[in-house]
């Protein structure tokens, strides 16, 4: 698809929080148009389209992927319901931006990537964070060589009443908690920035302490559109990763842990410098037989919640209009989702897990 050709009118396939942010980025792209949305609650969809301007609305993926008139859909649903419709998706001739994870298991993952392979369209996953402003910085700095050999990473993201409850608590739906909804991030960007490769070896262990607390007062940071039935995943996990580069990880991801506040901390070592990427971009060094710290200023608002969507959907209507290469495509997306399966085999039995 060349930048002259016709507007690109693209579906949202769940009507959910997610599915708002994809939708205010997708309408600030020259020359798109966000023509459909569909949820399993046909009245959600009704809403949804109303409240939002949007054209046309459906009750099921099925019938807005026999729509001639979109030629890109976004996947915005439960975990669980990821392969089912990215696959339809993409066997309807429709190019594809799935959320995160790539699906709820590495089985749904590889059903995915062999799907992507078999088609000429488009399968793009939400690894949002490779979108950041200072992700960007951070891979240049790292790509030069500044930080020389690169060996060992310590990233957490955890949260002290983060539990968001609803579908994302039902391991049936999810595919877990925590790990798979914000570690995947931590993860990924770690993998991303450094060219780490694909993972060798991964320990992990999981904890459900806390779960959601909903006689808490106070504001809700966190929380899905559904109410939670059930809660049978983890609020806390914690990884041990190495990487075919050699790259070691040591990772934690926690929605609910008796902690002060939520923090997000992540750094990477080299045998040259060490470089700090949350909370602020900070390159630790020496220089003139001295100890030298170097900090960046990137303006605020690269990095808020809305950013990141912006930017990673300005990558997917860039790509459908240059052919450009995709920054997470079905390839990327898979070798995440065979860490995070790694992981909870490792939880499961106790011992470390091999991959690929």
């Amino acid at each position: 698809m060349s930048s002259s050709e016709k507007t690109l009118r693209v579906g949202l396939i769940g009507a959910g929080t997610i599915s708002y942010h994809h939708l205010q980025a997708y309408r600030k792209q020259a020359g798109v148009e966000a023509a459909a949305v569909c949820d399993l609650n046909p009245d959600r969809a009704r809403r949804f389209a109303a409240e939002h301007g949007i054209p046309r609305f459906y009750g099921t993926a099925g019938e807005l992927l026999e729509d001639p008139a979109i030629a890109a859909v976004s996947v915005c649903t439960w975990n669980r319901q990821h392969p089912e419709h990215a696959i339809a998706a993409l066997e309807a001739g429709k190019h594809v931006l799935c959320e995160k994870p790539m699906a709820a298991d590495l089985e749904g993952a590889r059903l995915m990537l062999e799907a992507s392979e078999k088609s000429d369209r488009l399968l793009m996953v939400g690894l949002v964070r490779r979108f950041e402003m200072k992700s960007e910085a951070a891979r240049q700095i790292i790509g030069s060589g500044r930080l020389g050999g690169v060996y060992y990473a310590r990233a957490w993201y955890l949260r002290r009443d983060g539990f968001p409850g609803g579908w994302f608590s039902d391991r049936e739906k999810s595919g877990g908690g925590a790990l798979i909804d914000i570690g995947i991030h931590t993860i990924d960007l770690v993998k991303f920035l450094t060219g780490a490769g694909r993972a060798r070896t991964v320990y992990g262990k999981l904890f459900h302490k806390i779960g959601p607390r909903p006689g808490l007062k106070g504001t809700v940071k966190y929380a899905s559109v559904d109410e939670a039935e059930r809660s049978d995943v983890e609020d806390l996990s914690l990884a041990v990763i190495t990487f075919e580069s050699g790259l070691v990880l040591n990772v934690e991801s926690a929605w609910s842990l008796n902690m002060k506040e939520d923090h997000s901390f992540m750094e990477i070592y080299g045998d040259r410098a060490g470089l700090r990427v949350d909370p602020a971009l900070e390159l630790y060094s020496d220089e003139a037989d001295l100890l030298a710290d170097t900090s960046f200023r990137i303006d605020p608002s690269y990095g808020t919640f809305q950013a990141l969507f912006d930017r990673e959907i300005e990558h997917f209507v860039d790509c459908l209009r240059t052919g450009r290469r995709c920054l997470c495509d079905a390839r990327e997306g898979f070798e995440i989702m065979e860490i995070i399966d790694g992981i909870y085999r490792s939880a499961r039995t106790g011992g470390v897990v091999s991959i690929g």
